[in-house]
């Protein structure tokens, strides 16, 4: 008998618009202060890639994103893929070095960012410091930078225009000037062996090192392994997945695009902060918890007001790490699946992952088995 998994190799973009035709009106990303459906998600990604279209953005570009988890982050990353470009997630704690390095080494045509919404975190200066030539530059109109001779634009997806950068309301009102048919034509000729992004891995011995991900590559991976390893319960509409960990790294990525594929609520925060996580997860009544990382995981365990027992619609717990501490979790946690695995960038996600049939003691002492 055949698993009943079936493959989801598809163009990146299609996981969002799928569900948002299927599930409109369904919460899709929740922070803690704000909620968007499907169908809100699908209509501002499509807005930015109408306003991208009209700047000159076409197939095969690369689009840098520079910005922590935010709504305008995900609008940003859908929009790219709607019209065939590659998106490129940008750490946003690089340093204005390396920053620079991958801008001119992606060949980026365009970056995406937001004002300073992260603590300590401003991205002006960070990219007036790694771009110096930016100083000067007109708001809103192209660049044209000794250091970085393919990009052309710095866009704000959230904020007023700047030196050498273009306003958030400028940027939306270029999308009046493309008809929405045209992102519809550029998304039905993409192709599941395009490139659909590019992720630096960090150089311990050198530069940061491009990945290039196809859009096979991360559909099939991301949403191939949830649903073979991860528990979902029934009905889809109570599936809710919650990760804090930063979109632009493959580890929170690979949980969010599964999660978008099956209509469900994806859960995150602009930062890792306990308390916020904790309410989040109850308010949301997480059903899949996404740590990966012990310190992550005992942010929760650590707040005044944790109690495992409120916790009893969490159906599964993804951690890596010793061995002891996997053995806490699965006693805290023992209606939910722990599973064990490891990944890298370069493989779109998790290579080895805990299969449905391991054992509590292989998944305290194993990281599973390779991933087909």
């Amino acid at each position: 008998m055949p698993k009943d998994v079936f493959s989801e190799s598809v163009p990146l973009a299609d996981l969002l618009v799928r569900s948002a035709i299927s599930y409109p009106d369904r919460v899709a990303l929740a922070f803690p202060d704000r909620e968007f459906t499907y169908g809100q998600l699908l209509e501002s990604a499509t807005r930015s890639a109408r306003s991208l279209y009209s700047l000159g953005i076409h197939p095969g570009d690369h689009v840098g994103l520079l910005m922590p988890n935010s709504p305008e982050y995900v609008e940003g990353y859908f929009g790219v893929a709607l019209l065939g470009a590659v998106i490129v997630p940008l750490n946003a704690r690089l340093r204005s070095t390396e920053l620079g390095y991958i801008i001119e080494n992606a060949q980026l045509t365009a970056v995406l960012t937001t004002d300073s919404i992260a603590a300590r975190t401003d991205f002006r200066a960070i990219l007036g410091e790694s771009l110096p030539s930016l100083a000067g530059s007109a708001p809103g109109r192209p660049l044209a930078l000794p250091e970085a001779e393919n990009l052309r634009h710095l866009i704000m997806l959230r904020g007023e225009a700047s030196e050498g950068t273009i306003g958030q309301d400028d940027f939306a009102s270029l999308a009046d000037a493309v008809d929405p048919s045209i992102v519809d034509r550029l998304r039905g000729l993409i192709s599941v062996r395009d490139v659909a992004m590019i992720l630096y891995a960090s150089g311990t011995t050198a530069h940061p090192k491009g990945c290039l991900i196809t859009n096979e590559g991360i559909t099939r991976g991301s949403v191939g392994r949830a649903k073979e390893t991860v528990p979902f319960p029934e009905p889809l509409e109570d599936r809710a997945a919650w990760c804090p960990l930063p979109l632009f790294h493959i580890a929170s990525m690979q949980v969010f695009l599964a999660t978008i594929a099956m209509g469900a609520m994806f859960v995150t925060d602009v930062f890792v902060d306990g308390a916020r996580a904790l309410e989040a997860i109850k308010r949301y009544r997480v059903t899949s918890i996404w740590p990966w990382f012990v310190p992550t995981m005992n942010m929760l365990l650590g707040q005044p007001d944790f109690d495992a027992s409120e916790l009893d619609h969490v159906t599964s717990v993804i951690l890596v790490g010793p061995t002891s501490d996997l053995r806490h979790i699965m006693e805290l946690f023992p209606q939910a699946l722990l599973i064990n695995g490891s990944g890298m960038s370069e493989m779109a996600g998790c290579y080895t992952i805990s299969p449905m049939d391991d054992t509590p003691e292989l998944r305290a002492t194993t990281a599973g088995k390779p991933v087909s």
